[in-house]
């Protein structure tokens, strides 16, 4: 067996740092020509503390109940050929009109509302700074008004902005969910049009041939169809101003659902 020479090295150095004295000192080492030591019995292993469990108790394995015996089932139909294409999400929405739209909106009101956060803290820290200054000139009673005075309008603001924040996320969900909708529809239009039964992300494929990717015709068709997005206003909520309704399909895309069944004649 071969033994790596990085190994000896380890080993070679963790020899040579011991001290001198400290092997003279040993009596399991070996001299050449003398009789070897009779070999002392190891110490007993001490028990390492174990250390303090965190979090519950794992549970003990639950008892599987026995399989039902499976019958075969009756033969079934065969699912149709497969047709194979491919499509890019990513790439795709890069190119889409309205993920620019969301984008710009998204971050100019993101961009506001970091604005107005440093204003309110420049207003705090001139608050503060004037209490200080004031302060020999106050009784007790108005320090702590003032001081009370601050903590509520910090307290206020910092609401107020979190409660912007949100909104400003949940904005953005609402119209990514209309996008996502319609890229779905769209997806499934290109590929009927190819006669796909089938399209898997392009991610999860390790090679196929350019001819199966419809990420362009898809992007093509989605800026045809979804020029522009409905993005909830700012400062309202958007989960009641959308109502968290389905999504409007555009025109090109709202298939007509199949007329119901006229009721049969009664007989007389």
């Amino acid at each position: 067996m071969r033994i790596r020479p990085a190994v000896l090295a380890a080993s070679f150095a963790v020899v040579s740092a011991l001290p001198v004295g400290a092997m003279a000192q040993s009596k399991d080492y070996f001299i050449p020509g003398h009789p070897a030591p009779a070999a002392r019995p190891a110490p007993a292993p001490v028990a390492a503390p174990l250390p303090p469990q965190v979090g519950p108790a794992p549970l003990p394995p639950i008892p599987q109940p026995p399989l039902p015996a499976l019958k075969p089932l009756p033969p079934a139909s065969l699912p149709p050929t497969a047709v194979f294409g491919t499509i890019g999400v990513p790439e795709v929405m890069n190119g889409l009109k309205v993920v620019k739209q969301v984008d710009d909106v998204i971050n100019g009101r993101l961009q506001v509302l970091a604005n107005d956060a440093k204003k309110a803290q420049a207003t705090w820290r001139s608050m503060q700074e004037a209490l200080a200054r004031d302060a020999s000139k106050l009784t007790a009673a108005e320090i702590q008004k003032r001081r009370s005075e601050l903590d509520a309008k910090v307290l206020a603001d910092q609401k107020a902005f979190r409660l912007r924040q949100l909104h400003i996320q949940e904005a953005a969900q609402v119209a990514f969910s209309q996008i996502q909708s319609v890229l779905k529809a769209v997806v499934q239009q290109v590929a009927q049009s190819h006669g796909m039964n089938l399209v898997l992300l392009r991610t999860q494929v390790a090679i196929s041939a350019r001819a199966f990717d419809i990420s362009g015709e898809v992007q093509a068709e989605m800026n045809k169809v979804m020029p522009t997005v409905n993005i909830p206003p700012e400062n309202v909520d958007p989960m009641t101003y959308a109502g968290k309704p389905a999504p409007v399909l555009p025109s090109a895309l709202v298939t007509t659902p199949p007329a119901a069944p006229a009721p049969a004649p009664k007989k007389k």
